[in-house]
């Protein structure tokens, strides 16, 4: 009987939480729909830092929503990049605001989920490659950092998102990868490949794999040295120093000639600001995941 009593309880006190947290989600998203809307059609102008735990690339995806958002009502915007234990803004080098656009307003909204906002669970399907490109040329200086010693230009970058990406898009064998990056090899025949990637385990398969060609890997994994990634940030100074070091290979992926990757944001992010001259996508997310720019860069991979 006690047993049977104490199953009940424990029972009720989980059900009890669940209730709360829902509850307690429903008022946040009341608040922060307010704080939004306030923004938006009573001072015509809003600033937003996001806060969530998600990679760059998902992050800079959503800056692009509120951008969009912020054209179509024609009001003005600042975005920022933070995070749960950070709230300053990591890409403010890189994405400068054009004063004519710039929200002035001291009133900053943090979200951390897209779905604390009432009605914006639709922008993204609005999105594509040339409304993105218009956006990022309006609203932002243009976007300037210092290139490493090198010939990316004329390299392929191979980008291989690993760790949890893999709960997020198909799957695929190293004998598949392998055949991937050899065929892509043999079709763009690259002077040096550049490797990026977040999984030691990747790294390692590319360089024993591909000992004939030129290797370069401008983020290599040290086994042996502490290797913080986005998804174990626990401050400031982490969240700093992996999210600059993600913008910095962006960027320099963009500058690239060629680029074969795996499903990523991220790179996705390459894509838009470069100018690739081929595109390949090794592998592309599962349907529920499929958001731009990820839904449109499988179509133009080849």
């Amino acid at each position: 009987m006690q047993s049977f009593t104490k199953r009940c309880y424990n029972y009720f006190l989980v059900k009890r939480n669940k209730l709360i947290k829902f509850f307690l989600f429903r008022l946040t998203q009341c608040f922060k729909s307010i704080q939004f809307y306030f923004s938006v059609y009573v001072l015509r102008e809003i600033s937003i830092i996001i806060t969530s735990e998600h990679g760059l690339g998902s992050k800079l995806n959503w800056m692009l929503e509120f951008l969009y958002l912020a054209e179509k009502k024609n009001i003005k915007v600042n975005i920022e990049i933070g995070h749960k234990h950070c709230k300053r803004n990591v890409c403010s080098e890189i994405f400068k605001f054009r004063e004519d656009y710039k929200s002035q307003t001291k009133f900053r909204i943090s979200i951390y989920r897209m779905d604390l906002i009432w009605g914006l669970s639709q922008i993204n399907d609005k999105l594509n490659l040339k409304i993105t490109r218009f956006l990022i040329e309006k609203y932002f200086d243009p976007i300037v950092f210092n290139t490493p010693p090198g010939n990316i230009s004329e390299a392929l970058v191979l980008h291989l998102r690993g760790t949890d990406k893999i709960n997020e898009s198909v799957q695929f064998t190293d004998e598949e990868l392998l055949d991937q990056i050899n065929d892509f090899i043999s079709i763009t025949t690259p002077k040096e490949i550049s490797v990026f990637t977040d999984d030691y385990r990747l790294q390692e398969l590319v360089r024993k794999n591909l000992k004939s060609f030129s290797l370069i890997f401008p983020n290599e994994i040290d086994i042996n040295k502490p290797h913080v990634h986005h998804t174990e940030i626990l401050n400031c100074s982490e969240f700093y120093s992996v999210n600059l070091k993600a913008l910095e290979d962006l960027l320099i992926m963009s500058k690239a000639k060629y680029i074969l990757k795996t499903s990523s944001y991220l790179s996705d992010w390459s894509i838009i600001l470069g100018e690739h001259h081929r595109i390949r996508l090794i592998n592309k997310q599962l349907p529920e995941f499929n958001y731009f720019p990820s839904s449109e860069i499988s179509k133009i991979s080849s």
